[in-house]
Formats: structure tokens, C-alpha cells, sequence
């Protein structure tokens, strides 16, 4: 998948940058950004991307989704400085700010 210029690999967990940089997430990280990439331009609530991004039977508090979240978008904004990806919509959740094209080749 890719969206502003970045290139998702969901098997391995990396984003590349235009450049070549590389980026791999964490697991959660990488969930949250599967789930963001899935729904662009839609807001995504705490509960949805718990949902979507947390391990059944693991006890979550709702902000350690902001701390996940704010991570992810450190590391998107380490590859696209300057670029805002992620936004957060004050009392509703988070939502991707970019166009997203699917890739065949990005699912390895």
C-alpha cells in the first residue's frame, strides 16, 4: 500500500520513505496503521482502534491507544518531516489525512 509518497509492507511491518528510508513498527504500530489505511479520511475512535489493534483479553486503558498513536506518528513523521498524517480530532479519535493506492507487490 501506499499513501503520501510512503510505501507500506504489511508482512514485514516497514515503511519506506521516497528515499529508501525504512521504518519497521512495532506490531500495535503497525495494526493501528492497517486499520488507519483501511478507513482513510474516516475518524477512528478510541474503542474502534482498540478494537481493531489490541490482543483480546488484554486489559487497555484508552490512552495507552494516544500513546501508540502518538508513536506511530513519530515515526511516520521521522520519514515525511514536516507532513502531517495523523490527525487528531479533539473527543472523537484519530483519523489518516492521506490518499491511499493498494499494491499488489507491497503484500510481501
Amino acid at each position: 500500500m501506499s499513501f503520501s509518497g510512503l510505501i507500506y509492507r504489511p508482512v514485514n511491518h516497514t515503511v519506506t520513505n521516497p528515499q529508501g528510508i525504512t521504518q519497521k513498527l512495532s506490531t500495535v504500530e503497525a495494526r493501528l496503521l492497517t486499520a488507519f489505511l483501511s478507513s482513510p479520511g474516516s475518524v477512528l475512535s478510541r474503542e474502534v482502534l482498540m478494537d481493531r489493534c489490541i490482543t483480546p483479553g488484554n486489559e487497555v486503558f484508552d490512552r495507552a491507544i494516544d500513546r501508540q498513536v502518538s508513536r506511530l506518528r513519530n515515526r511516520l513523521q521521522q520519514l515525511l518531516p514536516g507532513v502531517v498524517l495523523l490527525d487528531t480530532i479533539w473527543g472523537e479519535g484519530y483519523r489518516l489525512v492521506s490518499q491511499v493506492e493498494a499494491h499488489n507487490e507491497c503484500l510481501t
